[in-house]
C-alpha cells in the first residue's frame, strides 16, 4: 500500500512499480502525477461498501457500536478510513474532466463478478497496452474469483506464511449483499444522501 511504505522501502521496489492505494487523488504525491503514472480506478456499489466496512471496523478497529449508528454517524458522515466515499469518487471526476488526456482507467467490482469478466481484464490490459491471449485472461480471472483468494489465504495462513489476522478481512466478497443489512428507512435515507450529493456525477453507479 503505497500510505504505508516508507520512502526506502519505495525506492527499493523495482521498476515498474505496482501500488495499491486507498488515498484520494487529492493527497497523491504530485510528481506522481506530473509523470502521468496510469492509475487503476475501482469502484464499487457504496452501499455494498458501507456493510463491508463496518465488519471491517468490527475486526480491525474493535468497533462495537450498531450498525445503525455506524451507517449514519460514521459512513455517510465520513469520519472512517480515507474519508467520504462521495469526496473521494467526486475528487476522482474532477480531476478527470481537469485532465482529460490524464491515463486513468474506471473498473467496477459488480462488473468482475459477471460472466464476461474476462472482458473486463481484457479492457484493462489494452489500457495497459499489454497484449495477453485471452487463455490466460481467463486462466487469471479463475484464480482471482473471491473463494480461491479466500482459499488461497486460508492456505498461507496454514503453512504460517500469512498472519491470521489478515483472514478475516476476506469476509463475502458478494455484490448486493447490502439488501441483508439495509432496512429500508435506511435504503431510503442512503438514496437520498446519495442524490444530494452526486447530482452531478456522470458515473452510473451498479446497485445490484
Amino acid at each position: 500500500m503505497l500510505e504505508a511504505l516508507s520512502e526506502d522501502k519505495y525506492d527499493a521496489l523495482p521498476s515498474p512499480r505496482i501500488l495499491n492505494t486507498h488515498i484520494d487523488l487529492g493527497s497523491w504525491p504530485q510528481d506522481f502525477l506530473k509523470r502521468k503514472c496510469k492509475i487503476i480506478y475501482l469502484i464499487r456499489n457504496p452501499k455494498d461498501i458501507a456493510v463491508s466496512f463496518y465488519h471491517h471496523h468490527g475486526i480491525y478497529s474493535a468497533y462495537t457500536g450498531k450498525w445503525e449508528h455506524y451507517l449514519e454517524d460514521l459512513y455517510l458522515s465520513g469520519k472512517v478510513d480515507s474519508g467520504s466515499w462521495f469526496d473521494h469518487l467526486q475528487q476522482y471526476e474532477d480531476f478527470l474532466q481537469e485532465n482529460p488526456d490524464y491515463p486513468i482507467h474506471l473498473m467496477a467490482y459488480e462488473d468482475l463478478h459477471k460472466v464476461d469478466g474476462v472482458n473486463e481484464l481484457t479492457r484493462l490490459m489494452e489500457f495497459l497496452e499489454k497484449d495477453v491471449k485471452t487463455e490466460l485472461l481467463e486462466k487469471v480471472y479463475d484464480k482471482n474469483r473471491f473463494d480461491e483468494v479466500k482459499k488461497d489465504k486460508a492456505e498461507l495462513v496454514q503453512n504460517e506464511r500469512l498472519h491470521p489476522i489478515w483472514l478475516p478481512m476476506y469476509r463475502k466478497g458478494k455484490i448486493g449483499d447490502w439488501k441483508n443489512q439495509f432496512t429500508v428507512a435506511q435504503n431510503e435515507m442512503f438514496d437520498a444522501e446519495y442524490n444530494k450529493r452526486m447530482k452531478h456525477s456522470n458515473i452510473s453507479m451498479k446497485w445490484t
